[in-house]
């Protein structure tokens, strides 16, 4: 007999923020409520329980200060991976402005050497491989 298994809701940022205006527009409303109108709202597959829904009910103040370009992802990148996608790009944009080839096998190099610099544990580190 299989097991079935329980997948974790995950609403985007976008979703959460949506969330906590509907908890503003219908402050009576349950967290049993809200999580059944967000089960509808964004078509999920099962409600999320009440223990998430107040969590990002008091987190309302934490979601208004993310900035747009994150704000439809389900997980915003920690400020290290931010520091090394900013170096990895200025580094791309020097090699174009002097006209100089860079492999891909080279930019998982300097992407390594980036994240050694930054001191990015190995576990938290993007993998630099072809697969992405």
């Amino acid at each position: 007999m299989q097991r079935e298994l329980h997948r974790r809701v995950r609403l985007t940022k976008q979703q959460q923020l949506e969330l906590c205006r509907m908890h503003s527009l219908e402050p009576t409303w349950s967290l049993a409520i809200l999580g059944r109108w967000a089960e509808k709202q964004f078509a999920l597959e099962k409600a999320p329980a009440k223990s998430s829904v107040k969590r990002i009910v008091e987190s309302e103040a934490a979601l208004k200060s993310i900035p747009v370009d994150f704000i439809g992802l389900k997980k915003a990148p920690t400020a290290s991976m931010l520091a090394l996608d900013s170096c990895i790009v200025e580094m791309v944009l020097y090699a174009q402005q002097r006209h100089v080839p860079i492999s891909s096998r080279l930019l998982m190099l300097i992407g390594r050497l980036y994240a050694d610099a930054l001191h990015i544990p190995p576990t938290e580190r993007p993998r630099f491989t072809r697969d992405g």
